[in-house]
């Protein structure tokens, strides 16, 4: 009977293991996240937290050590630029950027950042300083 790599075999070879949303039960659910620091989907993080072995952040992405992992799907683009930028540079990750025309808008509309269960990221009170980076962004002569 011939040889078969389980997936822990595998997993130990990837320079990335990544997971967007709630796919981070699915990782843990591997015996992945262990020890780790993990994100999920806001409404999923209370979950996360309840399975005792996960240092939960409240980020739009993260990453300890090659096990990625992003709170939802639009986060999901950023963790897939950072990584691409671990990978293969700032430069690549800036053309894909450019190519994918992501540029999230920096405009919260409503108050839902601002309701209990809304991750620490949404709700940051410093406004002023995203608020100067986006006039930033559309005053500067150098934009891409």
């Amino acid at each position: 009977m011939g040889h078969f790599l389980t997936f822990y075999d595998v997993i130990k070879y990837c320079k990335a293991v990544i997971s967007v949303c709630t796919g981070t039960f699915l990782l843990h659910r591997a015996g992945l996240l262990s020890g780790k620091k993990k994100t999920t989907h806001w409404n999923s993080l209370r979950r996360l937290r309840e399975l005792g072995d996960v240092a939960v952040v409240e980020e739009r992405f993260v990453r300890d050590g090659n096990i990625w992992s992003s709170a939802g799907v639009a986060a999901g683009m950023d963790l897939t630029l950072a990584l691409i930028a671990a990978i293969a540079g700032e430069e690549i990750a800036g053309r894909v950027q450019l190519a994918a025309e992501y540029y999230p808008a920096l405009k919260r509309y409503g108050a839902a950042h601002k309701a209990p269960m809304a991750p620490a990221y949404l709700k940051a009170e410093d406004r002023q300083g995203i608020e100067s980076f986006g006039n930033e962004l559309r005053h500067s002569s150098n934009a891409v």
